[in-house]
């Protein structure tokens, strides 16, 4: 394994990568790094065009939910340009992270490992070996179950017991790869949504981070063997949501 010093972290605006980002760059800044802020909501789709596609297939109410929890942390002065900018991380955004802007950025660089969160844009296989040792994500789902979008929504919907989060070498197919950190969690009868994204994103930040050090140290990571019940959630639509709120379970 070659010694890392250059990182790049890919990820979405969001509360989950704000605390992933900053965990990791916090317990591990011996690195230089580079963040790669995607933009739109839905890959290679226009804002305006990811609005459509909401309208058309998901919740209304389900995406008001999200939108005033972006825009209250945006009126905090809570952004993911904010925290890189603290940490005097150098950003770069993009539409696509595969396209040729990105890509050739990211290739001088030169980066020894690559960390993607909590992310829409899909990483194809040009930029995913781009990295000299390895190139890694996380998941708020112990996969296979639970691949796909909202899984902290989904899995309270469903009344599961207990939820997690897994890391995983990525490949081309969504959520796909050999499993490398792994925890789970239960889930209280009171709990929320919101209260199961915060576990979900605690535990990611965390194994990130660990995941980050394991690779620069040479460490091994245990076997996690990829058991049945392989499953994939899209967006919640108006019924699944309404459902939800019929059942008497809470977004907050």
């Amino acid at each position: 394994m070659k010694a890392v010093r250059k990182v790049v972290i890919i990820g979405h605006d969001n509360y989950g990568v704000r605390e992933i980002f900053t965990r990791i760059v916090e317990e591990n800044s011996a690195f230089e790094y580079i963040l790669v802020i995607t933009t739109g909501l839905f890959h290679r789709k226009s804002f305006f065009q990811s609005i459509i596609k909401l309208l058309k297939e998901a919740s209304i109410l389900f995406s008001l939910n999200r939108f005033i929890e972006m825009v209250i942390f945006y009126l905090k002065g809570d952004t993911l340009f904010k925290r890189a900018t603290d940490y005097k991380v150098k950003i770069v955004y993009s539409k696509d992270v595969n396209d040729e802007k990105t890509y050739g950025i990211l290739k001088k660089f030169n980066p020894d490992v690559i960390l993607s969160t909590f992310t829409m844009h899909l990483l194809k296989r040009k930029l995913i070996e781009l990295s000299k040792s390895v190139t890694v994500g996380c998941h708020p789902s112990i996969l296979p179950s639970y691949r796909g979008l909202e899984t902290f929504f989904w899995a309270l919907a469903n009344g599961e017991k207990e939820s997690g989060v897994s890391v995983f070498y990525l490949t081309e197919k969504v959520d796909v790869g050999k499993i490398i950190m792994q925890e789970k969690f239960a889930i209280s009868h009171d709990e929320t949504v919101k209260s199961i994204y915060e576990k979900l994103t605690k535990i990611s930040a965390k194994l990130m981070s660990q995941t980050l050090y394991k690779i620069s140290k040479g460490e091994t990571f245990n076997e996690y063997p990829q058991v049945v019940g392989d499953s994939y959630y899209p967006m919640p639509t108006r019924e699944v949501y309404k459902r939800f709120k019929q059942s008497g379970k809470k977004w907050k």
